[in-house]
Parts: C-alpha cells; sequence; structure tokens
C-alpha cells in the first residue's frame, strides 16, 4: 500500500489530507515548520473536512517539524507555498531516498527542474527522476489553523510536469490513482508558465493593495478567501488582459505557441462541470500573503527573464515587478525561487525540457 508524507499543514497540505484519507490512503506523516500551527492542531487532535467533497473528520497523521520522518513515506507531497521549495529541497535532500516521490503542489516556472536541481547539487542521485510538478493545486481550500479545512472545487484536470516527459508521465500514472483529472504535461516548461495564477493574482494584490492593507490591520472585516472576485474591476481585467497576451507572445517567441493555452481557457479547463461548490463560505483573508509572495518571484520574474532571452518585451509584467518590489521593499528579481527558475531556458524551447544549468544559489 502507498504510504504519503505531506510538508505544509496550511490550506493546500490538509484539503490532500482530507482527500487522500477520505479515499482510503494513508497519510503517515505531515511536517511543518510553523509550531504555532502545529501546537493548534496537536490541540484539535484531529482533521475536519467540508465542502465540495462532502464532511468527514479524520485521525491526524503523524505531526511533526523535523523532516526525517519522511524517510519510509513512498510519496511527498509539497503542499508549501512555491516561494519556499529551495529551502525545503536543501533540506530534504538529507532524507531522501530512492524511489520516493516528491509532488509539487504547484511548482510554478519551471519548478521540477528547480527542485530537481537543488536535489542534485546537494548529493541525491537521481533527482530528475524523483520530482513531478502540478501546474495547478488538484483543490481550492482553505484552512483555519484549527484542524478544519474547507474544500471549495475539486478541479476537472491539471498537467503533471517533470524534468523529463518520461518522469511527467510515471507521476502522472501515480496521481491518477487519487486524481483522474491528472495528465502528463506534452512540453514540460509549456506547462508551467500556463499556470494562471500569476496573472491573475498579482494585478488583484496591487490594485486593491489599500483594501488588503485595511483588511490585514483589521480596519474592514474579511471578504473570504474564495470570494476575491468580488473585488473585480473592468481596469483590473484589462490589467490582467494585458499581462497574458505578454506571457502568451514569450511562448511563442520560445517557440511553444502550440502549447500555451489562454487564462480563460485554462480556467475553463480547470473548472469544468460541478468542479466548484455552488456557494462557497465567506472565510479567511480575502488578500492572502502568498498572491504576491509567491507569485512574484515563482511567476512573473522568470516570465520576465524568458522575455528578455526571447527579445520579447514585457512592459506590463516589468513594471508591475518593479512597483511590487518597491512596495514591499525587497527585490524580487533576486529572490532565491526566482534565480533557481529563471537561468538559461531559452534552449527549453528546442528540447521541450527544462535547462540543466542552474544558477548559484547562496
Amino acid at each position: 500500500m502507498t504510504t504519503v508524507g505531506i510538508i505544509g499543514c496550511g490550506s493546500a497540505g490538509l484539503a490532500l489530507a482530507a482527500h487522500l484519507m477520505q479515499e482510503g490512503t494513508t497519510v503517515r506523516d505531515m511536517v511543518d515548520q510553523n509550531h504555532q500551527l502545529l501546537d493548534r492542531l496537536h490541540r484539535s487532535g484531529k482533521l475536519t473536512m467540508s465542502g465540495h467533497l462532502g464532511s468527514g473528520t479524520f485521525a491526524l497523521p503523524e505531526l511533526s517539524d523535523d523532516y526525517s520522518s519522511l524517510a519510509e513515506c513512498d510519496v511527498i507531497f509539497m503542499a508549501t507555498t512555491a516561494d519556499r521549495h529551495i529551502a525545503v529541497a536543501r533540506t530534504l535532500a538529507q532524507t531522501l531516498n530512492q524511489g520516493q516521490l516528491c509532488v509539487l503542489v504547484t511548482g510554478y516556472v519551471n519548478g521540477a527542474a528547480a527542485f530537481a536541481g537543488v536535489l542534485s547539487d546537494a548529493g541525491f542521485p537521481g533527482a530528475d527522476e524523483s520530482v513531478i510538478a502540478m501546474n495547478t493545486s488538484p483543490h481550492l481550500s482553505y484552512a483555519s489553523g484549527d484542524g478544519s479545512v474547507h474544500i471549495a472545487a475539486v478541479k476537472s484536470w491539471f498537467e503533471v510536469s517533470g524534468t523529463t516527459p518520461e518522469a511527467a508521465t510515471r507521476g502522472a500514472s501515480v496521481l491518477k490513482h487519487w486524481f483522474p483529472a491528472a495528465a502528463a504535461a506534452r512540453h514540460q516548461l509549456a506547462s508551467s508558465l500556463n499556470n494562471p495564477n500569476p496573472i491573475a493574482h498579482v494585478p488583484a494584490a496591487v490594485l486593491n493593495a489599500v483594501a488588503a492593507s485595511r483588511e490585514a490591520h483589521g480596519l474592514i472585516p474579511p471578504q473570504g478567501a474564495f470570494h476575491l472576485g468580488d473585488f473585480g474591476a473592468p481596469a483590473l481585467e484589462s490589467l490582467r488582459n494585458g499581462l497574458d497576451a505578454e506571457r502568451l507572445a514569450v511562448m511563442k517567441g520560445l517557440g511553444m505557441g502550440r502549447y500555451s493555452l489562454s487564462r480563460t481557457t485554462f480556467a475553463a479547463r480547470a473548472y469544468g462541470p460541478d468542479a466548484r461548490e455552488t456557494a462557497p463560505p465567506r472565510i479567511g483573508p480575502t488578500f492572502q500573503r502568498r498572491l504576491v509572495t509567491e507569485d512574484v518571484p515563482c511567476g512573473l520574474v522568470p516570465l520576465e527573464h524568458l522575455g528578455l532571452q526571447a527579445g520579447i518585451p514585457t512592459p506590463d509584467m516589468t513594471a508591475l515587478i518593479s512597483l511590487l518590489c518597491s512596495l514591499e521593499g525587497q527585490d524580487f528579481r533576486a529572490h532565491p525561487a526566482a534565480r533557481a527558475r529563471a537561468v538559461a531556458l531559452r534552449c527549453a524551447a528546442i528540447t521541450g525540457q527544462p535547462h540543466r544549468e542552474r544558477a548559484p544559489l547562496t
């Protein structure tokens, strides 16, 4: 029987755990570095699921902050935000064994190759065959930190990429046991570039920055994690459309045009008929920090880099990144997650593979 470990006890991790345990899978261990969260979960003593997959209560898996507890798991899901993947890979390399499968939920741009590269640099052999990445999470979920998770949607389609097509095909066959919607990517880099989160999330965070700040400081009530659409506007859609046009132009310039999906096409595939809960509850914050800290260094910055390599201008993307660097007081272009993804990807347009060259990580 396949045993599973999960890194990350937030919304994505608890949704995965609930879904897999509902399917009868043994989720052996869950690891998180947030000790306050682990304490709250220990106090709850159980995992309670509600929403689109129905209701259920499960015994919590073994909880720990120690990655070595994952050594005996067959499949390890990385349910942390993608900006933490590099740090996770460095630590996990000391624990990982041959034959274990690492699944990034999700990988973002060139995520599988970046993660495998860090494992290889840390001395883990066979990393290229051990890492796969989803191009969107299998659930739309929210967990409040008390052992409960609400699943508002189960995706009707997502792709699985790897460092090679063979790794993607093998990984997709494993995931299909739990997620029939999983499909092996036809082009590994293109699959990761099609993730629409950076195009959808970052403009929403920027054009609603005042509301996000007021909400974060308790000055206005949150509208709910499933209701970001309430803060839409024609100006927001215009910016999203401009960013999407730049992304598609970059993919075309790199020879990946026939593999590209517009943001609306991707959403239509991922949220097919009956994929969503009809009336999700208003729980949790509307504007989550990951809308910036994950989507900028792991999505927009690598896309800007690829545009420079392809000679395709990305003025909207460049302006948005620079603005956020100023607003956040940090250089997202220098983030380790961005550097790990954005080095020498030009040849991937020809081979269909993420490039093997990597930036030195410091």
